[in-house]
Protein backbone atom coordinates (compact mmCIF):
# COMPACT_ATOMS: atom_id res chain seq x y z
CA UNK A 1 0.00 0.00 0.00
CA UNK A 2 0.93 3.66 -1.20
CA UNK A 3 2.37 6.05 1.76
CA UNK A 4 -0.04 8.73 1.68
CA UNK A 5 1.16 11.98 3.32
CA UNK A 6 -0.32 14.11 6.37
CA UNK A 7 -0.28 17.60 4.68
CA UNK A 8 -0.32 20.75 6.42
CA UNK A 9 -1.20 24.35 5.26
CA UNK A 10 2.03 26.56 6.67
CA UNK A 11 -0.05 29.83 7.53
CA UNK A 12 -2.33 27.18 9.60
CA UNK A 13 0.28 25.72 11.70
CA UNK A 14 0.01 25.66 15.40
CA UNK A 15 1.72 24.49 17.91
CA UNK A 16 -0.20 20.96 18.34
CA UNK A 17 0.79 21.02 14.39
CA UNK A 18 4.76 21.89 15.22
CA UNK A 19 4.92 19.09 18.01
CA UNK A 20 3.10 16.65 16.09
CA UNK A 21 5.92 17.13 13.08
CA UNK A 22 8.78 16.91 15.47
CA UNK A 23 7.83 13.80 16.99
CA UNK A 24 7.59 12.22 13.81
CA UNK A 25 10.47 13.36 12.47
CA UNK A 26 12.16 12.36 16.14
CA UNK A 27 10.40 8.89 14.63
CA UNK A 28 11.97 8.26 11.66
CA UNK A 29 9.60 10.48 8.88
CA UNK A 30 10.32 12.20 6.07
CA UNK A 31 9.17 15.57 6.15
CA UNK A 32 8.98 18.09 2.38
CA UNK A 33 9.64 21.64 4.62
CA UNK A 34 9.35 25.15 3.06
CA UNK A 35 12.71 26.94 3.82
CA UNK A 36 14.38 30.02 3.20
CA UNK A 37 15.26 28.77 -0.53
CA UNK A 38 13.17 25.91 -2.14
CA UNK A 39 11.22 22.88 -0.43
CA UNK A 40 13.28 20.43 1.04
CA UNK A 41 13.05 16.97 1.99
CA UNK A 42 14.03 16.79 5.37
CA UNK A 43 15.23 13.91 8.35
CA UNK A 44 15.97 13.78 11.44
CA UNK A 45 20.07 12.71 11.29
CA UNK A 46 19.37 10.46 14.49
CA UNK A 47 16.88 8.57 13.33
CA UNK A 48 17.12 5.18 12.05
CA UNK A 49 16.75 4.46 8.54
CA UNK A 50 15.31 8.01 8.11
CA UNK A 51 18.47 9.24 5.71
CA UNK A 52 18.22 5.78 3.61
CA UNK A 53 14.32 6.55 3.25
CA UNK A 54 15.17 10.21 2.25
CA UNK A 55 17.36 8.59 -0.63
CA UNK A 56 14.81 6.12 -2.00
CA UNK A 57 11.97 8.54 -1.95
CA UNK A 58 14.41 11.02 -4.19
CA UNK A 59 16.36 8.59 -6.61
CA UNK A 60 19.46 9.34 -5.04
CA UNK A 61 22.71 7.39 -6.11
CA UNK A 62 24.35 5.12 -3.64
CA UNK A 63 26.77 6.83 -0.92
CA UNK A 64 24.75 10.68 -1.59
CA UNK A 65 25.47 12.76 1.62
CA UNK A 66 22.99 14.94 2.13
CA UNK A 67 22.91 18.77 3.45
CA UNK A 68 23.01 19.43 7.20
CA UNK A 69 21.45 21.88 8.54
CA UNK A 70 21.15 23.06 12.35
CA UNK A 71 21.70 26.01 14.53
CA UNK A 72 25.29 27.99 14.37
CA UNK A 73 26.30 26.37 17.88
CA UNK A 74 26.17 22.90 16.49
CA UNK A 75 27.92 23.99 12.52
CA UNK A 76 30.69 24.97 14.73
CA UNK A 77 30.90 21.04 16.88
CA UNK A 78 30.54 19.39 13.27
CA UNK A 79 33.76 21.88 11.40
CA UNK A 80 37.19 22.06 12.06
CA UNK A 81 36.95 25.81 12.26
CA UNK A 82 39.24 28.39 11.20
CA UNK A 83 38.93 31.79 10.57
CA UNK A 84 37.65 31.21 6.61
CA UNK A 85 35.20 29.36 8.56
CA UNK A 86 34.91 32.27 11.23
CA UNK A 87 34.24 34.61 8.68
CA UNK A 88 31.31 33.11 6.41
CA UNK A 89 29.61 31.77 9.89
CA UNK A 90 28.83 36.02 10.35
CA UNK A 91 26.30 35.31 7.23
CA UNK A 92 24.27 32.71 8.21
CA UNK A 93 21.82 32.05 8.97
CA UNK A 94 20.90 32.58 4.94
CA UNK A 95 20.26 30.09 2.18
CA UNK A 96 23.93 29.66 2.35
CA UNK A 97 25.78 25.87 1.68
CA UNK A 98 29.40 25.99 3.49
CA UNK A 99 31.29 22.82 2.57
CA UNK A 100 34.09 22.16 5.19
CA UNK A 101 36.26 19.67 6.89
CA UNK A 102 34.50 17.87 9.18
CA UNK A 103 35.79 17.29 13.16
CA UNK A 104 35.59 13.72 14.54
CA UNK A 105 31.87 14.68 15.70
CA UNK A 106 30.38 15.36 11.87
CA UNK A 107 32.60 12.89 10.17
CA UNK A 108 30.91 10.22 13.27
CA UNK A 109 27.52 12.14 11.81
CA UNK A 110 28.23 11.53 8.28
CA UNK A 111 29.95 7.54 8.68
CA UNK A 112 32.72 8.60 8.18
CA UNK A 113 33.39 11.69 5.27
CA UNK A 114 36.07 14.35 6.13
CA UNK A 115 33.85 17.04 4.51
CA UNK A 116 30.36 18.46 5.15
CA UNK A 117 28.09 20.32 3.90
CA UNK A 118 25.69 22.36 5.97
CA UNK A 119 23.84 25.73 6.69
CA UNK A 120 22.10 27.80 9.65
CA UNK A 121 18.78 28.28 7.41
CA UNK A 122 16.86 31.45 7.83
CA UNK A 123 13.79 29.75 8.41
CA UNK A 124 11.64 29.76 11.82
CA UNK A 125 9.91 26.51 11.28
CA UNK A 126 13.38 24.65 10.36
CA UNK A 127 15.25 25.95 13.60
CA UNK A 128 11.62 25.60 15.82
CA UNK A 129 12.13 21.98 14.73
CA UNK A 130 15.74 21.50 15.02
CA UNK A 131 15.46 23.07 18.89
CA UNK A 132 12.54 20.65 20.22
CA UNK A 133 14.60 17.70 18.57
CA UNK A 134 18.13 18.78 19.62
CA UNK A 135 19.67 17.09 16.35
CA UNK A 136 20.44 18.81 13.42
CA UNK A 137 18.31 17.49 10.13
CA UNK A 138 19.59 15.85 7.15
CA UNK A 139 18.38 17.67 3.88
CA UNK A 140 18.46 17.36 0.23
CA UNK A 141 16.40 19.89 -1.97
CA UNK A 142 12.44 18.12 -2.90
CA UNK A 143 13.00 16.92 -6.18
CA UNK A 144 13.70 13.31 -7.72
CA UNK A 145 17.67 13.03 -7.97
CA UNK A 146 18.57 14.62 -11.81
CA UNK A 147 14.84 16.62 -12.18
CA UNK A 148 14.59 20.28 -11.96
CA UNK A 149 13.77 21.06 -8.25
CA UNK A 150 9.74 21.58 -7.53
CA UNK A 151 8.92 24.90 -6.76
CA UNK A 152 5.12 25.28 -6.35
CA UNK A 153 2.45 23.38 -3.79
CA UNK A 154 0.75 21.55 -6.82
CA UNK A 155 4.01 19.99 -7.71
CA UNK A 156 5.12 19.04 -4.62
CA UNK A 157 2.09 17.50 -3.68
CA UNK A 158 1.87 15.43 -6.70
CA UNK A 159 5.54 14.21 -6.73
CA UNK A 160 5.64 13.38 -2.94
CA UNK A 161 1.95 12.80 -1.78
CA UNK A 162 2.59 8.82 -1.58
CA UNK A 163 6.06 8.78 -0.90
CA UNK A 164 6.88 11.56 2.11
CA UNK A 165 5.26 10.95 5.82
CA UNK A 166 4.40 15.11 5.76
CA UNK A 167 4.29 17.58 3.66
CA UNK A 168 3.65 21.65 4.65
CA UNK A 169 2.38 23.44 1.87
CA UNK A 170 3.24 27.27 1.70
CA UNK A 171 1.52 29.81 -0.91
CA UNK A 172 4.92 31.50 -1.79
CA UNK A 173 8.48 29.92 -2.15
CA UNK A 174 11.82 30.62 -3.29
CA UNK A 175 12.78 29.18 -6.93
CA UNK A 176 16.45 29.08 -6.11
CA UNK A 177 18.80 26.25 -4.50
CA UNK A 178 20.82 27.71 -2.07
CA UNK A 179 24.22 29.25 -2.85
CA UNK A 180 27.26 26.63 -2.45
CA UNK A 181 30.54 27.34 -1.14
CA UNK A 182 33.69 25.02 -0.31
CA UNK A 183 36.19 25.78 2.30
CA UNK A 184 37.12 22.55 2.90
CA UNK A 185 40.76 23.04 0.53
CA UNK A 186 42.98 25.88 0.69
CA UNK A 187 41.69 27.68 -1.88
CA UNK A 188 37.40 28.41 -1.48
CA UNK A 189 35.12 27.34 -4.01
CA UNK A 190 31.98 28.26 -5.39
CA UNK A 191 30.17 25.38 -6.37
CA UNK A 192 27.04 26.63 -6.81
CA UNK A 193 26.61 30.66 -7.65
CA UNK A 194 24.13 33.70 -6.32
CA UNK A 195 24.83 37.11 -4.33
CA UNK A 196 25.66 34.94 -1.44
CA UNK A 197 28.30 32.84 -2.45
CA UNK A 198 30.06 36.37 -3.70
CA UNK A 199 29.61 37.69 -0.81
CA UNK A 200 30.99 34.58 0.78
CA UNK A 201 34.05 35.01 -1.49
CA UNK A 202 34.68 38.62 -0.89
CA UNK A 203 34.82 37.98 2.42
CA UNK A 204 37.42 35.59 2.24
CA UNK A 205 39.83 37.86 0.16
Amino acid sequence: MKRKAKIFEFNSLTSDNIEFIADALESGSVAVLPTDSVYGLVVCSSAKNALNKLNQIKNNPSGKLPQVLCDKETAYALVCANANFDKIAKLWPSALTVIAKTSSQGAKLLGGSNTIGLRVPDDDLILSLIKKIGRPFFASSANKHGEPVCSDRTAISNVFKNTADIIVLKDSIGTKSSAIIDISAFTPVVIRGGFLAEKALNLLR
